[in-house]
């Protein structure tokens, strides 16, 4: 199967595995895309086979060509960005669909004011000459530095949120910190809002699952420092 996306139009030519399949059960299944875009697509005729509108049940042959315009195209790409002190992008992956950066320390990810430079603008600005877009999968904390998955279109964006929603896509975080060492041990406790201090967390039955490891068993693992932790969510 071969997937190309260019100026707001993913292009699928079928492979043999997808004959027979309904166009619904493919962009569901094959694709990945939830429901509610899926219906948005049938609804707003952006669905084509063939040249033809394309039906939900409509059979799908090898060797076909299939066409999905992308509903919020025309939207974004007519956005305007103002770019302050932009910095160089640290780029880890890039294919055509997805950009994976490296988020430095003390940038944030989105801003609204014009006079901050957030790692949306310069993923904006990295990808405006191939006129693609940077449109972020989920965040990190301004102070907090790794990577960063960046969808460039609406498809691979509809898909990775499922993926993130369903926790299809593991994320790891590492902490170090220096001072007195600590025994080892696990702290198996969900991790949530402090409630009586604004911007702490602490160990709450509502909050999200996290493992802690530290002491010895991170020395062992090549750790730098007293106390290392992993927090897996």
């Amino acid at each position: 199967m071969e997937v190309q996306f260019r100026s707001g139009v993913l292009s699928i030519r079928l492979d043999k595995a997808s004959a027979g399949w309904s166009v619904e059960r493919f962009l569901h299944e094959r694709l990945g895309l939830p429901h509610a875009f899926v219906n948005q697509l049938f609804d707003r005729a952006l669905v084509t086979c063939h040249r033809e509108r394309a039906k939900p049940m409509d059979e799908l042959a090898a060797g076909a060509r299939l066409l999905l315009s992308d509903p919020t195209w025309e939207k974004q790409t007519n956005h305007t960005v103002a770019y302050v002190n932009t910095r160089e992008l640290a780029i880890l992956y890039e294919d055509d669909h997805v950009l994976v950066v490296n988020k430095p320390a003390g940038v944030i990810i989105h801003a609204d004011d014009p006079n901050v430079t957030a790692l949306d603008d310069m993923v904006e600005d990295y990808l405006a000459p191939s006129g693609g877009r940077g449109l972020h999968v989920h965040r990190l904390d301004g102070p907090t530095t790794g990577a960063v998955l960046y969808a460039k279109h609406a498809f691979i964006l509809r898909a990775l949120d499922a993926q993130l929603a369903n926790k299809a896509i593991q994320r790891s975080y590492v902490a170090i910190t220096s001072g007195r060492r600590v025994r080892e041990g696990v702290i198996d406790q969900p991790i949530g809002r402090d409630r009586h201090q604004s911007g702490k967390y602490r160990v709450s039955s509502t909050g999200k699952y996290a493992y802690t490891y530290s002491g010895a068993r991170c020395a062992r693992a090549g750790w730098n420092g007293s106390v290392a932790a992993a927090i897996t969510t």
